[in-house]
């Protein structure tokens, strides 16, 4: 069916009967203005385990794009899969870290990947193909140590924050060469557990940092300059909690926006700051109709300065059978305008009973590409998804 017919039917009972089909051949949500879409290609990939999910979605120079994530069953293990822009498969990898969180690809056109292995924070070197170049584990011991994001400077460095999930710890600040030995590492101090959800540079060579501390409890937001050797300059506090958008682990979830702010989500709220670190927004998300919450995991700014966030949307269901009542969550985007109002929404593939949305982009060709994992129908296997919609 044509999601857009609907649009040139003239009597009005016609139109009805046409909209009430058009919502459910294209789950979108009734209350969305902006629910028109035309799917190019809904994909699942088998990348091994019982189970896999995708954590980041890249679009790459050369055309298609590359998924980073982690499959699972007997111990986990990271993964690497490229697409073409048609959604067919062109390789993938198995690496031996345990999850890779974000990936990016590099000036010398190959890909850097992070996330986690059993015994510390994961960084993965690959060229264009996946074959690995280098492969490095920064331990931090006796602490546990993640990567959700990785920054290539401008002048071939890699610079990756590094997240502990105990209490009373601080973050780190690696930088390394091109080739991944390290340059120097620097403590990032907070109160209590501190975090870092973004790291960018500036045209002086200076990193911004946005982060966290007291995580655990009143958590109190920051912005920090830094120059290139890792020295801290200054840092401003953001006056409200802003520990949501630390509550997703994918690279996504906290973006430098358009304006030289950052804007984040995570559980219900859109975050917004400046260049300075004040804070804009803090909205939280109204649940849209019929369902029961939100999750937002990833953030995608436009041209037009309005956002997409990826994630999920839940509903309690009765199986008439048996009485029995369970959650089932489906993978939603949300359309905000640039002062982070909800505008709209879709229900992406409302057809089993555990998928999400974990990162969202917009490609070249002005398509929406949205990645996470999808649940089979029998709950067997949960494998990579790919969605790539085009808006009418």
């Amino acid at each position: 069916m044509n999601c857009y017919l609907f649009a040139h039917s003239k009597p009005v009972l016609i139109l009805l009967i046409v909209l009430s089909l058009f919502i459910n051949a294209c789950d979108s949500d009734i209350n969305s203005p902006k629910n028109t879409y035309e799917v190019l290609f809904d994909s699942t990939y088998y990348v091994g385990g019982q189970w896999s999910e995708a954590s980041d979605i890249l679009e790459v120079s050369s055309g298609g794009f590359i998924i980073a994530g982690r499959i699972g069953g007997q111990g986990n293990s990271a993964a690497l899969l490229r697409i073409n822009d048609n959604g067919n498969q062109v390789w993938k990898n198995i690496y031996s870290g345990s999850r890779l969180q974000s990936v990016i690809e590099t000036n010398d056109n190959g890909f850097v990947a992070v996330g986690k292995s059993e015994t510390g924070a994961y960084i993965l070197k690959t060229d264009q193909h996946g074959n690995v170049v280098w492969e490095q584990t920064i331990d931090f011991f006796p602490y546990v140590e993640d990567i959700r994001k990785v920054i290539q400077t401008a002048d071939g460095d890699l610079i990756v924050p590094i997240n502990s999930y105990e209490v009373n710890t601080n973050a780190k600040l690696v930088r390394l060469s091109s080739g991944g030995s390290i340059k120097w590492t620097k403590n990032i101090e907070g109160v209590n557990r501190t975090y870092i959800y973004a790291v960018s540079e500036e045209p002086s060579g200076n990193l911004k940092l946005l982060g966290g501390s007291n995580i655990d409890s009143a958590a109190t937001g920051w912005l920090l300059t830094l120059d290139r050797n890792g020295t801290e300059l200054n840092r401003n506090l953001i006056n409200t909690n802003i520990s949501a958008i630390g509550s997703t682990w994918h690279e996504l979830s906290t973006i430098r926006n358009n304006t030289g702010g950052f804007a984040g989500v995570g559980w219900e709220f859109f975050i917004v700051t400046d260049s300075s670190g004040n804070l804009n927004y803090k909205n939280a998300i109204p649940t849209p109709y019929g369902y029961d919450q939100i999750r937002l995991y990833s953030l995608f700014q436009k041209n037009n300065n309005e956002y997409i966030a990826g994630g999920f949307l839940s509903e309690w269901v009765k199986d008439d059978s048996t009485n029995v009542w369970s959650s089932q969550t489906f993978g939603g985007l949300f359309f905000l305008n640039s002062e982070g109002v909800l505008t709209g929404n879709i229900v992406l593939n409302k057809k089993c009973n555990n998928n999400s949305v974990t990162s969202v982009i917009v490609s070249r060709d002005n398509s929406i590409l949205a990645s996470g994992y999808y649940s089979s129908c029998d709950s067997t296997r949960v494998e990579f998804w790919v969605q790539k919609i085009r808006m009418l």
